[in-house]
């Protein structure tokens, strides 16, 4: 199947477009080439590295709206500085535009997925809680050293990665465990557990207090769009995170020393997918005995 050129999209649409911002001299570009460029960036994360410049310069569409055009594509420079000027309010209401397109035309929102895992032959194993909030961590403490590409000062990790060294060894001691008819394994664990759980409150405490300051200096701080966004996915990335090991550590605990056991769905499984669970499938003789009931 073969889509339209894209000049067809805007025949009818008269706008004028003229940036602001941009200094005395520089190249400017059309508001119908600004939008395919705001696209664009969505779609690859930037307009200015190789990569994205060289599938700008490869595309055949881009190719056939400009040589309708009689026109040269600009550079990615110029692009980039085109797109830099674009207001947040102006970004919004076009986000808006294509959302509302997108429900007229009637499309599969996604909101509902149904996944048959029957077919897959896997190795896997139910992550302990523990593990999950290690990984958590691990991830958060990443995402933490990003900021200085954006010309922040990194998160300090000092003390985080302190307390990392501690929940890996307290990890480690929890999954080897090893219960006795006197003393079972749930019970052994709980003063590890009960210093592993300290020592996570800690630092997700710590982390959460840097990252407050560091949304307000990022409120304050002057960047340009296309690095605004990527600094926008960082953070919440990370917010994201925060509260899945606030979630993690509250059933955590109440599972250790309350005795409260909460079903895999309900339970964080993956930090790929945190909407990922397993599924309990029973035998052919379970389902003729429950058919007999």
């Amino acid at each position: 199947m073969q889509t339209g050129s894209l000049s067809n999209e805007f025949d009818n649409i008269d706008i004028d477009y003229s940036p602001e911002n941009l200094e005395i001299g520089r190249p400017r570009i059309t508001a119908e080439e600004v939008f395919i460029f705001i696209c664009l960036l969505g779609y690859l994360d930037s307009v200015t590295d190789q990569e994205s410049a060289e599938r700008m310069i490869e595309s055949i569409s881009l190719h056939i709206y400009y040589t309708n055009k009689n026109k040269k594509m600009p550079r990615p420079k110029t692009i980039n500085e085109n797109l830099n000027c674009i207001s947040a309010e102006t970004l919004e209401f076009i986000k808006q535009c294509q959302l509302n397109e997108f429900l007229n035309e009637g499309l599969d929102d996604f909101n509902y997925a149904v996944f048959d895992s029957t077919s897959v032959e896997a190795s896997s194993s139910s992550p302990t809680d523990a593990r999950v909030i290690y990984r958590l961590f691990g991830r958060i403490q990443n995402q933490s050293r990003k900021f200085e590409r954006f010309g922040l000062r990194n998160i300090n990790l000092r003390y985080p990665e302190h307390w990392q060294q501690i929940l890996s060894k307290l990890l480690f001691k929890i999954n080897n465990a090893k219960g006795t008819p006197g003393n079972p394994k749930k019970e052994k664990i709980k003063p590890d557990y009960g210093q592993f759980l300290r020592t996570a409150y800690k630092m997700n405490e710590y982390f959460i207090r840097e990252f407050k300051k560091y949304k307000i200096k990022v409120v304050l701080t002057e960047l340009k769009l296309s690095v605004r966004q990527q600094l926008d996915r960082v953070l919440d990335n990370m917010e994201d995170d925060f509260q899945a090991v606030s979630y993690v550590l509250y059933y955590a605990e109440d599972r250790v020393f309350n005795g409260k056991i909460l079903s895999a769905p309900e339970k964080i499984l993956s930090l790929s997918d945190i909407t990922a669970a397993f599924i309990n499938k029973v035998s052919v003789m379970q389902l003729l005995v429950i058919n007999l009931r």
